[in-house]
């Protein structure tokens, strides 16, 4: 005959209702509750070439339904009288008591092709059965297991307004085995002072019963695994979403790989649905910054747009990291970290803001999985040194993970470069969209120079020319000579370009000709032809301390050409800056500040990387041009 029990505390520790384990969940009960839950299913998995199935229903009600109903009624009431001077408890057990004397709801979730839970009949068991139900704090887990029935247990009772959850199982051995568990507060009863955890069932050393009515009645099991029964079930009206939502979220890659199922009400979640759903509900995901939008891409690419390494790790097991690359794709730059049931365990961040990526990093065999699991907070969702035997040697491997996945992605980085997305913070290093004529300002603040047809564009060099010298002609054309604080301006006829000397010391800052240039000290600078400009789509993007990569297109084949590159200020006065040292895909070297370039095709790529001698934060503009 199954009853409840409390076990007395033995006059040690008074039990209140803030339970830790509890607490840590109310946040987002619902959705930490799927994920717990579908954690512990996957750990116990039978058969891994077959899909773990978890199925969420509901039930509703009445009173007489909930196992050892009048008997509970009493507990509640024993609880709520011993607490009666503290407020936030007697509100719970006022409210508590009120919804179990009418009808409520039960949430019931089931998984096949598990294990089941093992020794459900051995008190002295340190596995299994034991660890959902009364081990706290000492799960024993193994090989690549995930830590099911640690702190995750207490998931159920913080969706519970009774703090009553039932537990069900027939395990691979053909035992069947069914036990109720209540966490709530110390109490008074028949004058012992109890602990606060008791147990439905047979209250001898508090084991399970092998079969409990009230909960055949509300379903069966014929197929090895484990039912849990949450009563009182107090979710979001929306609960059913929230979970949809987390398990898109944290069992992606489980998912599309068919390693997991959920079936819930009106829903089935597995492969199919991800490719309805993604899609139909992006601009929800996104709204509510969901991760999978992006690690979904990855694992729908197909293995040639991919970029794919691997890498044996310290001889413990396999890395494998999958990188998408797409500069016109809505990617979150980041890495989703999961073990090897492939459940999230963390979004790794901080990449260089230049490369638009997404990628999913595996973690493959039992001893690294092993490894890493030993460093998992309770939550499972991230990676703690401190928390591993050997926190030494964790914090190493931890960082030797980071390390060989950001390398990876830096290395990419030398190929691809998205020529779409804006790069935040650097915005003012970015060229316009149409490339301007060096002079452009200078033609607009110069006006009396008269405009010669067809000019060639100009470009601005160092030259050492005598104080006022001007050029010829060219047949004896007439000039007219504009004075300025500091040289002479000559405007030339016959399709020549106008030239202008300047001589003297450097200017102060921000103290400009009256082209808008500031001078180079101690040189005379002279506009001269600098071949055929041409309007080119590119983009200049900050890479590094003094490191910039040239992303260029030009639009017809050329031969022979070149690129210079100039700082702008804010008044659009630029002056060009003296590039040290050139890296491309394409036939490129640095000569005479400026980049050469040989034999570049049209309409092609080119990334084109350089250093500057100097590095003041510059905003860069970049001119092309044809050689004549």
């Amino acid at each position: 005959m199954a009853e409840w029990n409390f076990p007395t505390n033995g006059g040690g520790v008074i039990r209140g209702l803030a339970d830790s384990g509890i607490e840590t969940f109310n946040g987002k009960k619902d959705s930490s509750l799927a994920r717990e839950i579908c954690q512990n299913s996957l750990d116990a998995a039978a058969d891994t070439s077959k899909p773990v199935i978890v199925r969420f229903q509901t039930k509703e009600i009445t009173p007489e339904n909930i196992p050892g109903y009048t008997e509970y009624k009493k507990i509640l009431d024993a609880c709520r009288d011993y607490w009666k001077e503290n407020s936030n408890a007697k509100n719970f057990f006022n409210q508590a008591l009120n919804k179990i004397k009418i009808p409520s709801t039960v949430l019931i979730v089931s998984d096949e092709n598990t294990t089941g839970l093992a020794n459900p009949f051995n008190p002295n068991s340190f596995e299994g059965w034991n660890t959902l139900t009364k081990i706290d704090g000492g799960a024993n887990k193994s090989g690549s297991t995930g830590g099911s029935f640690g702190i995750g247990k207490n998931a159920p009772f913080a969706i519970s307004d009774f703090r009553l959850v039932f537990y069900r199982t027939l395990n691979q051995r053909g035992e069947s085995a069914a036990q109720g568990v209540s966490r709530l507060v110390s109490f008074n009863q028949k004058n012992d002072t109890k602990a606060g955890i008791g147990y439905y069932g047979n209250p001898n050393k508090n084991l399970p019963v092998e079969k409990i009515s009230a909960l055949e009645k509300i379903l069966t099991r014929t197929k090895i695994g484990t039912d849990i029964f949450i009563y009182g079930f107090n979710a979001a009206e929306k609960w059913r979403g929230n979970i949809l939502f987390e398990l898109v979220e944290n069992f992606l890659v489980t998912i599309y790989r068919g390693k997991l199922i959920v079936e819930m009400p009106n829903y089935t979640v597995d492969k199919n649905y991800l490719q309805k759903i993604i899609p139909k509900q992006d601009k929800y995901l996104k709204e509510h910054k969901s991760q999978a939008r992006s690690y979904y891409k990855v694992l729908t690419a197909a293995d040639s747009d991919l970029k794919i390494f691997e890498e044996d790790f310290h001889g413990l097991g396999k890395l494998k990291l999958k990188i998408l690359i797409d500069p016109r794709a809505d990617l979150n730059r980041k890495i989703l970290v999961v073990r090897q049931m492939g459940m999230k365990i963390f979004d790794l961040k901080r990449f260089p803001k230049h490369l638009n990526f997404t990628g999913i990093v595996e973690i493959e065999g039992a001893a690294l999985n092993n490894f890493f699991r030993q460093m998992e907070n309770p939550e499972h969702n991230h990676w703690e040194p401190s928390r591993h035997p050997n926190a030494k040697l964790a914090k190493q491997y931890f960082t030797d993970f980071k390390d060989w996945v950001r390398s990876k992605v830096k290395s990419l980085g030398e190929n691809f470069i998205s020529d779409e997305k804006n790069v935040e913070g650097l915005s003012a290093n970015l060229q316009r969209n149409k490339i301007l004529p060096v002079i452009q300002t200078a033609a607009k603040k110069v006006e009396k120079l008269n405009p010669v047809a067809n000019s060639p564009i100009l470009k601005i060099e160092t030259a050492t020319a005598p104080e006022n010298k001007t050029l010829s002609t060219g047949g004896g054309s007439d000039t007219s000579k504009y004075k300025t604080a500091r040289g002479t301006v000559t405007d030339q006829k016959d399709d020549k370009p106008a030239v202008r000397t300047l001589k003297g010391k450097r200017p102060r800052k921000n103290k400009k000709n009256h082209t808008g240039v500031e001078d180079p000290e101690g040189a005379d600078i002279v506009l001269t032809p600098a071949g055929n400009f041409l309007e080119c789509k590119n983009r200049v993007i900050k890479i590094g301390k003094n490191n910039y990569r040239l992303i260029l297109q030009v639009p017809k084949n050329i031969f022979s050409g070149n690129i210079k590159i100039f700082a702008v200020g804010e008044d659009d006065a630029q002056e060009q800056l003296k590039i040290s040292s050139v890296k491309a895909n394409c036939n490129a070297q640095v000569s005479e500040q400026k980049i050469q370039l040989f034999n570049i095709p049209a309409n092609k790529n080119l990334h084109i990387n350089f250093s500057l001698a100097e590095d003041n934060g510059y905003s860069l503009r970049t001119y092309v041009y044809e050689d004549e």
